[in-house]
């Protein structure tokens, strides 16, 4: 028996303020006064970039293929946890311009890293997060309808519908539900 946590809400937990930070001039992670070039000394998770271009109804608002950051738990561990990106929506064309304008990342996966750092319930420290040892997957948002939509608009892709379909196959792909 697999079990999956669904996580949705409007922003992920990237850090623990005054815990976990990055210190930009010269790429170091600190941790309660620790310094460390390896964010995964602390327990902060690096998960890496599958692209959804398989499946082509998974796309972004501009069409490109949305992705899933993914990183293995434990061989024994039946937990599996997927947050889904939040993010807001668009739902006319003026109000999509000013999306596209702003928050680009969020309508198109074309300048998405290939990998993500993230802490908070992603931790991988089990005295920091109960799901330390769960599989670990992170569907990033650029659909613009709380990933429930299939339609398009004005040029524009809405298919969260598809996108969430297609990572819960992709999942499956790398062992969830097997026994």
């Amino acid at each position: 028996l697999r079990t999956i946590i669904f996580v949705f809400t409007a922003t992920c937990v990237y850090s623990v303020p005054g815990e976990y930070s990055s210190i930009e001039d010269n790429n170091k992670f600190r941790f309660r006064g620790l310094t460390s070039n390896n964010t995964e000394d602390f327990g902060a998770v690096s998960l890496e970039m599958t692209s959804l271009q398989a499946y082509p109804a998974a796309v972004c608002n501009d069409g490109s293929p949305s992705a899933l950051y993914f990183k293995k738990g434990f061989p024994w561990s039946s937990l599996w946890l997927l947050h889904l990106e939040g993010g807001g929506w668009c739902w006319d064309n003026s109000s999509c311009l000013e999306r596209e304008r702003d928050s680009p990342n969020l309508v198109s996966s074309r300048g998405w890293p290939t990998s993500r750092v993230l802490d908070g319930i992603f931790n991988a420290n089990p005295v920091r997060s109960p799901l330390a040892h769960a599989h670990k997957a992170f569907l990033g948002y650029c659909t613009s309808d709380a990933h429930i939509g299939n339609h398009s608009s004005d040029g524009r892709q809405f298919r969260g519908q598809a996108v969430v379909a297609a990572a819960l196959a992709e999942l499956e792909a790398l062992g969830l539900g097997r026994g």
